[in-house]
Order: C-alpha cells, then structure tokens, then sequence
C-alpha cells in the first residue's frame, strides 16, 4: 500500500489572458496524476475543467459583472484522487468596462396587463406595483440560482463552431450590463441590471439556433417567460426567453440556424422581443462577443488550438 500525501501538479499551456467585466476567456493546463475535481474557482462559484482528448484540461471562466476587480482572482484548484489538494494563482490581465444607464417607466397599463402572470408567480393579496417589484427582486434571484444549476448540465467537449448566430434583421434595444432604475409615477421603485441583450424583429418572428448544441431547458422561467437553454460544452450555453412559442423539447441535438421557437412577450418583457443571454457555468456574459469570429479566435479558440 503506498501513501499518497504530494499534491498534484498543474502547468498551464495558454498565456496570460487579457479579459474585461462581463467577458470570457480560456485557459488549458496539463495535471500531473489524474484529478477527481479541477477547475477556477472564483470566490463561491467554480468553474469545472474538462479533460480532453489531448491530455489538457480545458476550462472557461467568465469575469462576472458584479465582482469588484479587486476581488477578480482566479484561482486553479485541482483534487487528487487520494484527496491532496493544489491552488495555483491564474494570472489575468482585467479590465474595466463602461456600461449604459437607463431609466424604465413603469406605467399602470403594463402592471394591469402583466396582472395574470404577476399573481401566478406572487400570489399574495398586494397591489400589481408590490408584485412586480418583488418579482424583480426576490423572482429574479430565484430565476438566477436556477440557471446556475443548469449550468452544471454540459457536455465534456466543444458542441460548437464559428461564430454564433444573431437574430435576423433583427435591432438591438436593451443591452448587457445596462443599469436601470425603474420609475412609476415620477418615484423611483427599484434599480437592477439588465444581463443579456434585447432583439426586436417582427412580431412572433422565428429563432435560430446560435449554434450547434443540446437543449437542456425548454420551459417558462420566472422572469424570462418561456425560456429555451443550448448547450454548447464546457459550461457555454446560449439562452433565448420571453419566447411566444417553443419548438425544441430537452434533449434535442440542434445545429446552427435551425428554428427553435419564436419571440414573444412573457415573462416581464414589455413588448415582442428576444432576450439573447450567453452563459458560462450559469453565469450571464455579454453575447455580443460571441457573434465575432475574431474575438472568439483571439480569446477562445486560437488560445486553445495553440496548445
């Protein structure tokens, strides 16, 4: 019997990544004895590594919008299978970056034509203006915790390829990061920020898969309304909710540009419109960058494919 009491080894392959609030990157390390769990942890929240056919460990992290850049240290921890542990600083260029501010008018009309939906996800007897500001507060955290646990539910390996799909002929209106305050009747009600970006097309217009991938939600959320969730791999999944109609169910294989549901205005939409969201490990990033070939080749894949 021989007693294992070394920690592992960890090597990362990729260089410094340079990243800013709300972006992505990608790291790939080798590990010197098999891991039983190895991945970024980043205060309470850990990013899994997944092991590839090359012999690294790939992983994606995002820098979240709400971490103070002080508090941005990544850090690899890697298990053994005798349970010895390694912590190793991952070094990050971060940056800062500038969000827009944005006023909401909460009107009576929409609290009265939203009163159905609001009763069903707060039923208790207080006014229409009560439930919506405790659904954007007390819903809207649930909804999130939700979509962390989805995010566990990805597949080992890269779904996707190129750069992901944008709405056609659609108009961006609300986007990532945007702080809003909420307004009714000249008092100001509540403040949030809005994660993902909104996409106006035509009423009830059909949507494309962003990319290649897996559904893994395919259901009202809260919040979103009707919501699907793709998978992509490695904790990347894409996101489309206030959805009018669904037309995947979970554990459809769908390619890029194949229609999986129309917009439409459940949930807390105010109109008809697509809500895109990129996840990574359940948390929300800006999705812009994913519709560039070449921020995905500078920060995802031609970091990994130098390996």
């Amino acid at each position: 019997m021989q007693l294992d009491t070394q920690p592992p080894k960890v090597r990362i392959k990729t260089t410094v990544p340079a990243l800013r609030r709300g972006s992505v990157t990608a790291i790939a390390y080798s590990v010197s004895e098999d891991a039983s769990m190895t991945g970024v942890q980043l205060g309470e929240q850990f990013f899994p590594a997944f092991l590839q056919p090359n012999g690294l460990y790939y992983c994606f992290f995002p820098f979240p919008l709400d971490t103070p850049k002080g508090k941005f240290t990544p850090e690899l921890l890697t298990r053994d299978l005798a349970g010895n542990e390694s912590r190793n600083r991952v070094l990050v260029n971060a940056g800062e970056r500038n969000f827009r501010k944005d006023t909401l008018n909460i009107s009576d009309n929409f609290l009265n034509s939203k009163e159905d939906v609001f009763k069903e996800l707060v039923p208790d007897d207080i006014s229409n203006l009560e439930r919506y500001v405790r659904i954007n507060n007390e819903v809207r955290i649930s909804n999130e915790k939700t979509l962390l646990e989805i995010g566990k539910n990805t597949s080992p390996t890269m779904l996707w390829s190129g750069a992901f799909k944008r709405l056609p002929g659609s108009a961006s209106r609300a986007s990532f990061g945007d702080q809003r305050t909420y307004m009714h009747n000249g008092t100001k009600i509540d403040e949030q920020t809005h994660m993902g970006q909104d996409l106006a097309s035509v009423a009830h217009a059909p949507i494309p898969a962003a990319n290649d991938g897996k559904v893994v939600f395919a259901e009202p959320l809260g919040i979103f309304g009707n919501l699907v969730v793709i998978d992509h791999g490695l904790g990347l999944m894409s996101l489309y909710s206030h959805l009018s109609e669904i037309h995947v169910k979970v554990g459809d294989v769908v390619q890029k540009g194949a229609i999986i549901a129309k917009t439409g205005s459940t949930g807390l939409a105010f109109g008809d419109h697509l809500h895109f969201g990129i996840l990574v490990g359940g948390v929300e990033v800006t999705p812009l960058e994913w519709l560039d070939p070449k921020w995905i080749k500078d920060n995802i894949t031609g970091r990994l494919n130098a390996q």
